[in-house]
């Protein structure tokens, strides 16, 4: 048995993950589970430090507010830039990870925002609720208040993944059914109309935005 590793029970699918190693086996349903990772561990352990790297990154730029706070300004611009450090990890990890699952370091920007309109449709529905009940039982009603109020953003997030992509299917990203204000983003053009131009007339570029929705 390996840190990290994934077992799984052939009989009701229960799946479990080490923690702690120990001797012995695991056992669900009266029958020893069956080991995912036996020759695939590494895709798993990329999976813990990309996480663990992540979790670094906001840490310490939260520690950073603390350390601007109390006026250790130093300390807050070092933290900030070991924060970043650990972005960039995170960043390595992630690609390594997604060359070992896909053959690609990364996806293309219609594939991430499936995995985006998935990810925010899980945690509202079913990863945050379950822990708002755990909290509730635990007597952390202002926890679960909380996460309550994180769901309905992430209600929200998964509404604005789910337009984006449409725009992209139906190639009307930069189209608008009333006149709008598009902004070059590159050099500050200003265009009025229903639709962005093909390209902006002072810079070339087609970098462009609505005013007020943005």
């Amino acid at each position: 048995m390996r840190l990290y590793e994934k077992y799984i029970c052939k009989k009701c699918s229960s799946r479990v993950q080490v923690i702690s190693i120990a001797d012995g086996s695991l056992s669900c349903c009266g029958e020893v589970m069956e080991c995912e990772t036996e020759d695939n561990l590494t895709p798993s352990m990329l999976n813990e430090l990309f996480w663990a790297e992540s979790m670094q990154y906001v840490k310490y730029n939260l520690f950073a507010e603390v350390a601007d706070e109390e006026g250790f300004h130093v300390i807050s611009k070092h933290f900030k830039k070991l924060a970043d450090h650990e972005f960039y990890h995170a960043r390595v990890l992630l690609k390594e990870m997604n060359k070992i699952n896909s053959n690609k370091e990364m996806e293309d920007t219609k594939t991430n925002l499936e995995v985006a309109i998935y990810n925010e449709d899980y945690a509202h529905a079913i990863f945050y609720p379950m822990f708002v009940k755990y909290a509730e039982e635990e007597g952390h009603q202002g926890v679960a208040d909380i996460i309550n109020m994180i769901i309905n953003i992430e209600v929200e997030h998964e509404k604005q993944f789910k337009k984006l992509y449409e725009s992209m299917e139906n190639n009307d990203f930069l189209k608008s059914e009333k006149d709008e204000k598009w902004i070059c983003e590159v050099c500050g053009h200003v265009h009025v109309g229903k639709e962005a131009p093909e390209e902006c007339p002072l810079c070339k570029t087609r970098e462009f935005k609505i005013e007020n929705l943005y």
